[in-house]
């Protein structure tokens, strides 16, 4: 039966446990996940070599491992790590699974096993630079020439700007023409000879209204202008300088050739 094997090495249980739990919530059959120390109690090393040989047999079932592979993945799982496989049944499921494990903390992820259905069993270990060659010497050593490259981002830096309105009061002063009307009372001898009239020997009474104007103030809101606030954006370019390292081989007496670069 075909099928693919992905293999990844946290730092922690815990970091594997949480990985585990990422990939089951995405789909991923919890019986095709396992963990090289998940069974048994690891305070001894005959338990922990247990755990492990439990976890080669899952990984590798009846094939012969060989003894390169067995060392290589011990290295792997020494200083507290922790291994975490996962048996996936479709090829199409590689990329995805694959960042997940990177994107919850994996040190190193490898592909074993083959996708050919009823082709050559064994491992065939693979990783981002490619398929490793199975027939390696086993007593070659690895060092590895490491070289940083600036990830130049950036981030949006908020500065708030407030306008607010208040009330203010300022004495104003204005003229308005009033009118007050006064009653006079006159007396003035009669012109001529008039003779008085038989009514105008009765009592009476007489009225008369005086009108006085009085200021009334009254308070009318306007619009005199407009405030308007708007954005103005303005790109710029900025160059940003900083160090990387990498790492440089020498061996004494013998010249180590450079890596040739890849044709784009």
């Amino acid at each position: 039966m075909g099928g693919q094997d992905i293999v990844a090495f946290f730092p922690s249980i815990g970091s594997a446990e949480r990985a585990r739990a990422r990939l089951i919530e995405v789909g991923i059959e919890r019986s095709a996940i396992r963990l090289s120390n998940e069974s048994g109690s690891a305070s001894s090393n005959d338990s922990r070599e247990g755990q492990e040989e439990g976890w080669f047999e899952w990984l590798f079932g009846d094939h012969d491992v060989p003894e390169s592979e067995r060392s290589w993945y011990g290295e792997n799982l020494s200083n507290g790590r922790t291994a975490l496989s996962v048996r996936l049944a479709s090829q199409q499921e590689i990329s995805r699974v694959e960042q997940i494990l990177e994107a919850e903390g994996a040190l190193e992820v490898e592909r074993d096993a083959d996708w050919v259905a009823g082709g050559t069993t064994g491992s065939a270990r693979a990783s981002s630079q490619g398929v490793e060659n199975q027939s390696a010497v086993e007593d070659e050593e690895v060092i590895p020439v490491v070289k940083e490259e600036l990830a130049v981002g950036k981030r949006t830096h908020e500065t708030r700007r407030r306008i607010r309105t208040h009330v203010i009061e300022r004495p104003v002063r204005e003229q308005v023409q009033l009118q007050d009307e006064t009653v006079i009372v006159e007396r003035r001898p009669v012109a001529g000879s008039r003779a008085a009239q038989t009514g105008d020997l009765s009592e009476r009474e007489f009225e008369v209204i005086e009108r006085h104007e009085e200021p009334v103030v009254e308070k009318r809101a306007r619009a005199t202008e407009e405030v308007v606030v708007k954005k103005n954006v303005e790109s710029r370019t900025e160059t940003v300088a900083d160090k990387v390292r990498e790492t440089e081989v020498e061996v004494e007496g013998q010249t180590v050739p450079a890596t040739p670069k890849k044709q784009s």
